[in-house]
């Protein structure tokens, strides 16, 4: 009789470990694998989230610009407001060129 309670405690004695051990390696997978890859789909989905709320801002700034331009400024002439909101897109984007002549890539040798 002493045999099977010491057997019956032994089995409970193994589930226990056995359970501890499960449990101790999912919250490790979890701590390892399921956590980073969790943050890193947060910043993809909130990084783009914030990218179209750029664009939707930037869309309705330039539009406003126009309308602004060719109402109160051109008297509508919206062809000057599109000759002057071009040649400040044409600013900026010489500028953003010129700096970015740092960081390009020095040209490959092409002689043979």
């Amino acid at each position: 009789m002493a045999d099977y309670h010491d057997e019956a405690e032994r089995q409970r004695d193994i589930a226990s470990r056995a359970t501890e051990w499960v449990d101790e390696a999912t919250k490790f997978l979890q701590n390892r694998a399921v956590s980073p890859l969790f943050w890193i789909a947060r910043a993809i989905i909130f990084g783009l989230l914030g990218l179209a709320l750029v664009v939707v801002a930037g869309v309705l700034a330039v539009d406003t610009l126009v309308k602004l331009l060719d109402a109160y400024l051109f008297a509508g002439r919206v062809w000057i407001t599109y000759f002057v909101i071009g040649g400040i897109a044409l600013l900026v984007s010489l500028v953003a060129w010129k700096r970015m002549g740092k960081y390009r890539m020095p040209a490959a040798n092409t002689s043979a």
